[in-house]
């Protein structure tokens, strides 16, 4: 299930940050900045995406910004189009799949999916290379607009997905892996 609420809401937004240091506790992160992914003073603005299980735990979460100044621009003062777009941020997951979903990939097209329902199709950023690099060669469409950038302890990049083709590429996806789980005949 996907929940979407704003860091407004405290105790859900508690819930969150605590899942955060767990997920980041338990990955390759520097441990010496685990106080920096697992929370920061942008939390409250932001929108909150969390995928949950069955029993209602968190498995994935990524923040998106809407308004104001974007942590992206504490790092990158390229161009941004802050009028049609969002900055994710804070992508986390503590379990791969679930049951039939890939948790990464289901949070991604949810948040992408809420973005276009709000009419800012333009995802933007700061992910660490072999993560956006291990995307482009699985052919997910996105667009590296920086060269590394320090942060955190790791080398980043800025990358921008345009939430309609992570979409359309998402729906490729799973219409291709639902064909070859029915033998190659489609949803008969």
């Amino acid at each position: 299930m996907i929940e979407i609420f704003d860091g407004s809401d405290a105790a859900r937004l508690a819930t969150v940050l605590s899942f955060r240091r767990a997920a980041f506790s338990g990955s390759r992160r520097d441990p010496a900045h685990l106080d920096a992914w697992a929370s920061d003073t942008y939390d409250r603005a932001c929108r909150h995406i969390v995928m949950t299980d069955d029993t209602g735990a968190p498995v994935a979460a990524v923040r998106v910004v809407l308004e104001g100044r974007w942590p992206l621009q504490d790092r990158y003062d390229g161009p941004l189009e802050q009028t049609r777009g969002a900055e994710f941020g804070r992508l986390c997951v503590l379990r791969r799949e679930t049951a039939d979903a890939r948790n990464l990939y289901e949070l991604m097209v949810n948040a992408a999916r809420h973005c276009v329902e709000l009419q800012r199709p333009m995802m933007y950023g700061l992910t660490i290379a072999p993560f956006w690099r291990a995307l482009a060669r699985a052919g997910v469409p996105l667009v590296p607009l920086s060269g590394p950038i320090q942060a955190y302890g790791e080398e980043e990049n800025v990358i921008l997905f345009d939430a309609h083709d992570l979409i359309a590429f998402y729906d490729g996806w799973r219409s291709q892996r639902t064909t070859a789980d029915h033998g190659g005949h489609g949803d008969r």
